[in-house]
Parts: C-alpha cells; sequence; structure tokens
C-alpha cells in the first residue's frame, strides 16, 4: 500500500483528492491537516465525502505515520505562497525518499522574474526549484517517474499545451497563438472572491486578467521546454456561468497553409498511447469530461488557420485527478489507477 497525507484539507482540491482516492485500489489515505478544522470531520467541509470517510482533520502534519509504508506521498493542497514555504520544511522527507506533489503554483515557473511577476508572495528557493518536475504526463512522463517534487500544473496550462502541444512540436511554422479559455468559478478556489461570487456569475460571462494570467507564462514555458517551438501566445481567460470545467478555443495561425489530414495525424501519433486523451471528431462538450480525468480534443483546419479545441474539468485533469496520476506514475502503477470515472454527459 502507498500512504498518502493531504495538507490543507479544506480545499476543492482536497476534496477532489479524498473523493478519487476512496476507490484507489493502492492508497492508504492515513491523515488530512487543516489547522482551521482541526477536530472536524471530513464531511463538515466536503458534505459529498459524509460516511465514507469518519476522520477528522488534524493540526500538524505526524510524517510518523506515514512510517510504515514502502511508498509515502504528502499532497500540498495550500495556497500560493504558503506552499513553498511547506515544501522547504519537508527536506528530510524528501531526501528519505518520500515524494511530494504540490497543487500550488509555487514551483511551476523556472525562470526567477517571471516567477516573482506571478506569485510575489512565494519566496523563489533555486535549490529546492531545480529539484521540481512539472507534473503534465503526456510531455514529462520520463522526468514523472524517478521525481521527489512534482509541480502539478495549472488547469488552464494543462488544457491549453494539451490543446497546442502536438502543433508545437511538430516542424511546423507557427506566426502565433491566441488561447481562448472559459472556467468555471470553482477555479477561483473556496475563498468568496466578488468576481466568482454565484450572484454576479449566473447568466453571465466576463473576461479577467487579459494578457496578465499567470498561466499565460506558464503555457508558454510548457510547449517549449517539451520540445516545442519557441512561439508568440495570447492568453485571455473568462469566466463562465457553470461551477466547474474549462473550454479551450486555440487559434493558432501557421506561416504555411497545411490540411486537417496531416495536422490530424500528429494529435493521433502524439496522442495514441496516452489513457487521458480522446480525440473528437467534433466540438467536444465540458459535461462529457466533468467528474473524470479527460481531456477532450477536436482540430479544425482551414487555409493556414488551425482552430484546437479542448475541455477538461479543472478539478480533476486540471488539479487533483493530475495529481494522483503523477502519483501512480512515480509508483509503477497503471496510470488509471483510481481515475476510472466518466464524466457525467449531463450536468
Amino acid at each position: 500500500m502507498i500512504g498518502v497525507s493531504i495538507v490543507g484539507g479544506t480545499g476543492y482540491g482536497a476534496g477532489e483528492l479524498l473523493r478519487l482516492l476512496h476507490v484507489h485500489p493502492e492508497v492508504e489515505v492515513v491523515e488530512v491537516v487543516s489547522k482551521s478544522s482541526a477536530g472536524d470531520d471530513f464531511s463538515s467541509s466536503h458534505p459529498h465525502l459524509a460516511e465514507v470517510y469518519c476522520d477528522k482533520f488534524v493540526d500538524h502534519l505526524d510524517l510518523e505515520k506515514l512510517s510504515s509504508f514502502d511508498k509515502q506521498f504528502v499532497f500540498a493542497a495550500l495556497p500560493h505562497g504558503a506552499s513553498a514555504e511547506f515544501v522547504l520544511k519537508m527536506a528530510n522527507f524528501l531526501e528519505n525518499g518520500g515524494v511530494v506533489i504540490d497543487l500550488s503554483g509555487d514551483f511551476r515557473l523556472k525562470d526567477e522574474a517571471q516567477h516573482c511577476a506571478n506569485y510575489g508572495d512565494s519566496p523563489f528557493l533555486p535549490e529546492v526549484r531545480d529539484q521540481s518536475v512539472y507534473g503534465l504526463p503526456e510531455f514529462f512522463r520520463k522526468e514523472i517517474k524517478s521525481a521527489k517534487l512534482i509541480a502539478n500544473p495549472g488547469c488552464y496550462a494543462t488544457c491549453c499545451a494539451l490543446a497546442a502541444g502536438p502543433i508545437s512540436k511538430a516542424n511546423v511554422g507557427i506566426e502565433h497563438i491566441v488561447f481562448d479559455a472559459k472556467s468555471g468559478s470553482s477555479g477561483g478556489g473556496r475563498g468568496l472572491k466578488d468576481l466568482f461570487h454565484h450572484p454576479r456569475r449566473n447568466g453571465s460571462m466576463t473576461t479577467y486578467s487579459v494578457l496578465s494570467h499567470r498561466h499565460e507564462p506558464e503555457i508558454a514555458q510548457t510547449l517549449s521546454a517539451s520540445g516545442g517551438q519557441q512561439t508568440s501566445i495570447s492568453f485571455v481567460p473568462h469566466l463562465l456561468p457553470i461551477s466547474r470545467g474549462i473550454f479551450v478555443t486555440a487559434h493558432i495561425i501557421l506561416e504555411k497553409e497545411a490540411t486537417y489530414d496531416e495536422l490530424c495525424s500528429l494529435y493521433e501519433k502524439a496522442y495514441a498511447s496516452e489513457p487521458f486523451v480522446r480525440l473528437r471528431k467534433s466540438s467536444p462538450e465540458i459535461a462529457d469530461v466533468v467528474g473524470s480525468n479527460y481531456c477532450d480534443i477536436a482540430l479544425h483546419v482551414r487555409g493556414n488557420v488551425v482552430v484546437v479545441t479542448a475541455v477538461l474539468d479543472n478539478l480533476v485533469k486540471g488539479m487533483a485527478g493530475q495529481a494522483i496520476q503523477n502519483l501512480n506514475i512515480i509508483s509503477g502503477l497503471d496510470e488509471k489507477a483510481g481515475l476510472g470515472s466518466l464524466g457525467l454527459g449531463i450536468v
């Protein structure tokens, strides 16, 4: 069995980790830390887990409880900034064979200037950052297998990178990529924020952080680091009047014309053996992936204009599900372990 502890237990990410890990055949959840809710049942923050877990939150991490397990994982589901300081304190755990999977953005960006501009409350910690591996399995599976510290990707960045990756990696000249991305309100986290508040979101849509969202440099870094071209990109996020799910439309302008068949073959080859990427003939729908770890992608081509549409659940493939997929890879398990849930289809 694999021993797992979760730090930061009351957020949406932790709730999804607990929901998915409950059916994982090789994992035992040892403890969940929440200083603000210590002593309360898990169901006090995650009512859907009532009678599934009878445990209570604890106020501090006790690594001794993981010592009897051959494989030991800690999921850091903490806010940006707090996570970096926590990981710094986990040096001995990492040196002794433990693995930390960080769901925050504290270790995603490798460039110090970009990190400071986007995560100013988080220390750069180059000695720790150098150990981290960006946890997008479809692009960095080899590096993930031996990683001790995983920087779990952002939800928008995951969807955008999967949408554009095969073309970016190919020997095809790209002039520019525009990522038009739309997300549900759960992407803003559990804390109440006016922009994500239901009375504002219901029946409406808006943009935010236009050309300044912290996932834009993450997308560019991911495409480049995975062997893609140094490509000019722009990223515009929108908020949808739904709770969960992401829809990305990537407008890729090529230097020369291309055909659907030749570009489709790039995607088929890139994702042929990927368990959680499904290629669609027509536009994918958010409802088909909500609750699942799948990313559905469709391709459209006219001359030198390529439009790729992609959807995923921001709390699963965009967060907790991808973190568990990384755990499976590091542990040498089937990547689908604990992740067999299908999308709901109708939400």
